[in-house]
């Protein structure tokens, strides 16, 4: 039931992305394609879920086809998170660079610095291990009669939720 109250998050951070200036022009593209695909998968997720569970009276081939598709789109959204990570490594890098070349600074300021980069990479390396993690979950579940097998589900979908819990924990610690 959770699943019908995206669209208010998201619709909060498309607005969010588009008054913010992302580091990169890159990053600002990938954010608004990334969006779109959301705009695209939520509305299918809701008429998958409604449908799925007789909340509206659809048919069983409008159920499956909305969850495939609701599906793609989030695979199309971890495809290009795996652009978007690469490109964030990129800004990170650059960052820990221009720290290490910068002139005369004061040794407390430049170890924030670095504190701050190693931050960002610890947070990168997380969200490349969920975002492997639900690539073929994903892929499974856009693919019909998809013959990846329910334990790699269960292990990918786990560790997935584990590196998120932790995130969320780490946040607010």
């Amino acid at each position: 039931m959770i699943r019908l109250v995206g669209l208010a998050p998201m619709t909060q951070f498309i607005r969010y992305c588009e008054q913010t200036q992302a580091p990169t022009r890159t990053l600002q593209w990938l954010d608004r394609i990334m969006n779109l695909s959301m705009v695209c998968y939520y509305p299918l997720e809701h008429i998958y879920w409604l449908g799925a569970h007789r909340i509206i009276p659809i048919s069983e081939k409008l159920v499956d086809d909305a969850g495939y598709w609701s599906c793609r789109f989030w695979a199309i959204w971890i495809a290009l998170q795996f652009v978007h990570l690469g490109e964030e490594y990129r800004v990170i890098k650059s960052r820990r660079q221009k720290i290490y070349t910068q002139g005369k600074v004061d040794a407390a300021q430049m170890q924030q610095e670095l504190d701050a980069v190693d931050a960002d990479t610890k947070s990168w390396w997380i969200q490349l291990l969920i975002n492997t993690c639900y690539f073929p979950l994903t892929m499974h579940w856009s693919i019909r009669g998809s013959t990846f097998p329910d334990v790699a589900v269960g292990c990918f979908g786990t560790v997935a939720a584990l590196a998120q819990a932790y995130n969320v924990w780490h946040a607010t610690a």
